[in-house]
């Protein structure tokens, strides 16, 4: 191999001095110099080229690499009239400062620029071309290649270090007003050194770049330049921050700690590098007390939490948020935290420690709950609102923003005034106002209903109509709605007129109330955020069966689905069928699965549940706070309480040593399955082998990102390759028989899953929340049109409780394999909520919020979610068979209509047995369709339309090409 460029100049290398260099170079340097492109096209480019073994020229290259010429033009110290250097810097770049070595291209006329800080070119000043400068290596830095960013870095840290740069960690000496020139530097000299570095398991050796030896760090706050095998030795001490603007407790982990830090870039895929050199993410929490660790006093706030309801719409506008779904989180945040507003003696000094203005701070009434706290010894002069400030921005997770909470706390401006001077400062006081008075007219009208079908239950009659009353508080101001709401609740200092719509509901509904139901208005309009099953536990009422009922068939208007799961509903009907089944057997018989499985298909549907029902004193339990199945829930208290004990004394009975029964009997009772006979195997028990199978891989170290999964050949297919039949033989074949299919689905959800573990990875810790109210507004999106994303009854009775319960977290995600430890994957959260299977209806097998895997899959947006159907062939090359149904043709057009994609997604899966089956698994091709027109949807089929097409259910498709 040979530069033949380079060879040329070689050979006439003798008459060429370095006098006649800098002459050239003088000459382009003072503008004199024409026909650049010439210049770039002869003597500053060339190429590497290979003969094969073959004694002839000819053969071109390409990529091209600077010449010999190139470089010394470079070298030559005769650009001084060119360059410019801040003069702060001149002398420490020396000789370099008049070369183009380490010149690079002046950007931007304001803000930070990394530019500065190097030797800089501003070609509207000069007359050489774009062209010409980058062929000599001048280049914009955020134009950089990650060899070309490590080459600028390594000099740079050479002249901003005081001495050095050393193994052991020295100072950066930044000049003074150049910090924010520094930071944008930092990101745009490592972001294309992190896109070097592979996106899965990085490790030290990949960091092993050309030119890069040492990177910047930060010590005591302080920048420092520390060479890459000290960073090694010292990666237990590293710590980086989950985002670029740090919270306190956070800085004070890493203070406390005597951790340095690798500094968080502000963009690119940071995680890669911190994964590369085995340093950890510093993790600290907000400073939340438990109940137990504060003495509470009993000064009443009644008059800070009107104040603070009164500001709510302030409050949430400072976060300066334009998403409906953060604002109305933001603003349920509050309401929670406002509710159980409390006063302290004063705080643990460990943890005033911890806080930048202790007068206030956040407590846990219950576990996974967050409010308000006054800290009383931080005061001098009583309690005031502004003191808050504090616990709000630590709610919202904002210290930084605390000033701005503080003055719209400022006790001696008005609301309005406040509102004026927000809206002049920009804030989105307009839209939060609309978004949360929406709402709060919806959840309004919602109870006020509720309250009304509870007092027909007692024969009251409430003369003005729910509609008569909203709208009479629309027409008046804020305050009107809270007034009403504090009538409701017994408070007979308010203003409301006994004569209008409003007052008048109030007197007939607390006329028409049993007294011991009153507790009902205090948990619906008060102050009262006790759990529902505390609530009428202590209220002792007779009437306690009623006020379930009303609030089970009031359970999504009341937001008391969690109450409610369906699990523990289902699961205790079929623990009344399995002790039907032992009542009505004979002893001797239960032993036999077969008996069982007989008899339970028998019985298996006589009993209806209700949430009121008493169990029976055999399945009660000493421990359970209530009779009533309603106090038996969740699931978890369903299972310990009732579930266990009940087996433990079947099996004490029949004195069976038959593990299979036992493990069929549990089965059956929790999750309803009950298999025809001993060798039938369910879609559910296949889906469940293939997810263990994939686990296991999973915690042994494989990986199952979509990256590498996707086959060397997939491609996309479109309308002309697709066509029915009967199918044939050879190529990728079908795989529609039981177990393979499973095998794909779930390879693909697992595949979701790692992709949105290294998506997340590398997004602002808050972005879980985000992803929570994806999920909720894909449940809304499918109540506006005619497709399914799960059945109502999977939303209602398993996701929207799993969504609001927190069960979905940020480390449930990132860190699946080590959050699953002995659990299993098909209950992860995120699989099951992408996992649609196992319903019968929705017409697809998962949700994949990342889109087609054609696509760029790195944003998680509700347009870009997808039904997918996976469908399971046996080869890597076309042709593939594979079967669709006439539901999910059907369910496929309704997803066209409303404007969704609907992705049929072929899985290779090896033949069944095979040892190590995912290792051999790959996505190897996609159907996107876009259109219900004949260009897409419809040319699925040929012909007639594919209703009356289809035989017997599904028809035999083929991709040929």
């Amino acid at each position: 191999m040979a530069s033949s460029e380079t060879s040329s100049l070689r050979r006439g290398s003798g008459s060429t001095t370095s006098t006649q260099f800098s002459s050239s170079a003088k000459r382009i340097s003072s503008n004199s110099f024409t026909g650049t492109k010439a210049i770039t096209k002869s003597i500053l480019e060339t190429g590497w080229t290979c003969s094969h073994g073959h004694q002839r020229d000819g053969y071109g290259w390409s990529k091209s690499v600077p010449t010999l010429l190139n470089w010394q033009l470079r070298q030559l110290e005769v650009w001084d009239a060119t360059v410019t250097t801040n003069p702060e810097l001149q002398d420490r770049w020396g000789d370099d400062a008049a070369r183009f070595a380490y010149t690079v291209v002046k950007t931007g006329s304001r803000g930070a620029r990394a530019s500065r800080l190097f030797p800089h070119i501003d070609p509207d000043d000069l007359d050489l071309s774009e062209e010409l400068l980058r062929k000599l290596g001048v280049k914009a830095v955020n134009s950089f290649d990650a060899t070309e960013a490590a080459w600028h870095l390594h000099r740079l840290l050479e002249v901003l270090a005081v001495d050095g740069p050393n193994e052991e960690p020295v100072a950066l000496d930044i000049p003074d007003d150049r910090d924010n020139d520094w930071n944008a530097a930092y990101t745009a000299l490592l972001e294309p050194i992190l896109r070097q570095l592979p996106a899965e398991d990085p490790a030290a050796e990949d960091v092993d770049l050309p030119f890069l030896s040492h990177l910047p760090i930060k010590r005591s706050g302080e920048w420092q330049v520390a060479s890459l095998e000290w960073l090694a030795e010292n990666a237990d001490k590293g710590r980086y921050y989950e985002d670029q603007s740090p919270k306190p407790w956070e800085r004070r982990a890493v203070e406390q700690g005597g951790h340095w830090l690798l500094p968080r870039t502000a963009s690119g895929p940071f995680t890669r590098l911190t994964n590369a050199l085995g340093i950890a993410r510093v993790d600290a929490s907000k400073p939340i007390f438990e109940a137990d660790e504060l003495t509470f006093t009993d000064e009443s706030v009644a008059e800070f939490r009107s104040a603070l309801r009164d500001r709510m719409v302030l409050l949430v506008a400072s976060l300066e948020q334009r998403s409906e779904d953060r604002i109305r989180e933001f603003a349920d945040d509050l309401d929670a935290a406002i509710a159980e507003l409390r006063v302290a003696e004063q705080f643990p000094e460990v943890i005033e420690d911890d806080l930048d203005a202790p007068k206030s701070g956040l407590y846990a009434p219950r576990s996974g709950e967050e409010a308000f706290v006054f800290n009383s010894a931080a005061f001098d002069d009583g309690l005031t609102l502004d003191g808050l400030a504090n616990a709000v921005s630590l709610l919202a997770e904002q210290p930084t923003t605390i000033a701005t909470f503080r003055e719209a706390l400022d006790g001696d401006l008005s609301p309005a005034e406040l509102t004026k001077r927000w809206q002049r400062r920009t804030f989105p006081v307009d839209d939060v106002a609309r978004i949360l008075g929406t709402r709060r007219r919806r959840d309004l009208r919602q109870r006020l209903d509720a309250v009304v079908t509870l007092i027909e239950r007692f024969d009251g009659t409430i003369a003005p109509t729910v509609d008569e009353v909203v709208e009479a508080i629309e027409r008046e101001e804020d305050i009107a709605v809270q007034d009403f709401k504090r009538a409701l609740c017994g408070d007979e200092a308010t203003t409301l007129d006994e004569t209008s719509a409003q007052g008048a509901f109030v007197c007939d509904v607390r006329d028409s109330l049993p007294q011991e139901l009153r507790f009902v208005l205090d948990r619906l309009f008060g102050e009262d955020r006790r759990p529902w099953r505390e609530i009428i536990l202590e209220s002792e009422s007779r009437r306690e069966s009623d006020v379930i009922d009303w609030l089970a068939k009031n359970a999504r208007a009341l937001d008391a689905t969690a109450c409610f799961p369906q699990s523990v509903r289902s699961a205790y009907g079929r623990v009344l069928a399995v002790m039907n089944v032992w009542d009505r057997t004979e002893t001797t018989e239960l032993n036999d699965i077969d008996v069982w499985r007989s008899r339970l298909r028998a019985l298996s549907t006589e009993s209806h549940v209700e949430w009121v029902d008493r169990l029976p004193d055999r399945l009660q339990n000493e421990d359970a706070d209530g009779e009533l199945l309603f106090y038996y829930s969740p699931e978890d208290r369903f299972r310990s309480q009732v579930v266990t004990p009940f087996l433990e004394g079947l099996f004490g009975a029949i004195a069976s040593e038959t593990a299979n029964l036992e493990t069929m009997l549990r089965r059956y009772i929790l999750e309803g399955e009950l298999p025809e006979d001993e060798a039938t195997v369910s879609a559910a028990d296949h889906q469940d082998g293939a997810l263990a199978d994939l686990q296991s891989a999973a915690m042994s170290g494989q990986k199952f990102s979509t990256e590498s999964l996707l086959d060397a050949g997939f491609e996309v297919q479109n309308a002309s390759t697709r066509t029915t039949g009967s199918g044939g033989g050879g190529g990728g074949g079908s795989t529609q028989y039981r177990g393979r299919g499973q095998q794909g689905e779930a390879a693909t959800l697992v595949a979701i899953l790692d992709d949105a573990a290294a998506w997340l990875d590398d997004q602002p810790i808050g972005m879980i929340r985000t992803v929570c109210s994806t999920f909720r507004a894909l449940h809304d999106d499918q109540q506006n049109g005619d497709h399914n994303w799960h059945l109502d009854r999977v939303w209602d009775q398993e996701l929207l409780p799993l969504l609001s319960g927190g069960g979905l977290t940020r480390e449930s995600i990132v860190d699946w394999r080590d959050h699953l430890g002995d659990g299993r994957l098909r209950d992860h959260p995120l699989v099951r909520l992408c996992n649609v299977t196992l319903e019968q209806g929705p017409g697809f097998d998962v949700i994949d919020p990342f889109g087609p895997l054609s696509g760029p899959r790195r944003e998680f947006d509700i347009n870009q979610f997808v039904p997918v159907e996976v469908k399971a062939v046996g080869g890597r090359s076309p042709p593939f068979h594979f079967r669709l149904t006439t539901n999910e043709y059907r369910r496929c057009k309704a997803f066209l209509r409303g404007d969704r994609s609907y992705v049929i997604r072929l899985v290779h899966v090896p033949e069944p047995g095979t040892p190590n089956w995912a290792s051999e698994t790959r996505f190897v091709s996609e159907i996107v369709l876009e259109d219900v027109s004949d260009a897409d949807a419809e040319s699925l089929v040929r012909g007639d339309p594919f209703e009356e097409v289809v035989k017997g259910g599904y028809m035999n498709m083929s991709i040929d090409q």
